[in-house]
């Protein structure tokens, strides 16, 4: 059964939320400092980011196989900066490079909007993903710190 991907418009995302809830629990049990946030996060919340971005600067991509999404990629420009903001597959399609295609379509795309710097976070204790993006180009560069409140 073949993999496809399928490019979602800005008032679509509610299509993804199901796999977002599975990133989102992943987060929560790899957190170390900040179990409360994934916890109380939902996906109105995080999504509420994309309002300020105009349509043409959000790409969101889902993974369709068999009929049903099995992944997505959320990236967004802003100022000359694009970001993979979201990115995530199904435990079904992992290593089957679905993933570097993801994050390929969407380096792709971020390079035709003139991005000068493209950049991706990876959340503290999520740190199993940094091999994945370190294939794909990306490597750590400074360690950022929240004061929790």
């Amino acid at each position: 059964m073949e993999s496809r991907f399928v490019d979602l418009a800005k008032n679509e995302i509610e299509k993804i939320k199901p796999l977002w809830e599975s990133l989102n629990r992943i987060h929560l049990e790899d957190s170390v400092y900040w179990k409360d946030h994934y916890r109380n996060f939902t996906f109105e919340k995080r999504m509420t980011f994309l309002e300020s971005f105009p349509d043409e600067d959000v790409k969101i991509t889902a993974v369709v196989k068999g009929g049903e999404l099995a992944g997505y990629c959320i990236s967004t420009v802003s100022a000359g900066t694009g970001e993979i903001d979201s990115l995530y597959l199904d435990e079904k399609v992992r290593n089957m490079n679905l993933g570097n295609r993801l994050v390929e379509l969407h380096v792709d795309w971020l390079k035709s909007k003139d991005c000068g710097k493209i950049k991706v976070a990876v959340s503290h204790g999520h740190e199993s993903v940094l091999k994945f993006y370190n294939k794909q180009g990306f490597f750590e560069r400074r360690i950022e710190l929240e004061l929790k409140q």
